[in-house]
């Protein structure tokens, strides 16, 4: 909320000053300008440290590099084939 004050603000003393494209002008460059800044500093952050993978269960056949979800369903999967066939 502050910056569209600010930004009015702004606008209102560079239209005093200037004419209206030159305001627009002068926005949208800062604009853009803090944009790419913002964007510099989140890519030059530090990569996250990947988290070791779970060893599989023995005798399971979970592949780690699937997805989460993938490999739920196949545990799901041959826990209900061991049940059965326990049975």
């Amino acid at each position: 909320m502050g910056v569209a004050f600010l930004t009015v603000a702004a606008w209102l003393f560079l239209v005093s000053v200037s004419d209206a494209l030159t305001a627009a002008v002068v926005l949208g460059a800062a604009y853009l300008g803090l944009g790419l800044v913002l964007i510099g500093f989140a890519q030059s952050s530090k990569p996250p440290v990947p988290e070791p993978e779970a060893e599989p269960r023995s005798g399971s056949h979970v592949n780690p590099k699937q997805p989460p979800l993938m490999q739920a369903f196949i545990y799901g999967m041959e826990a209900g084939s061991s049940w059965s066939n326990k049975r």
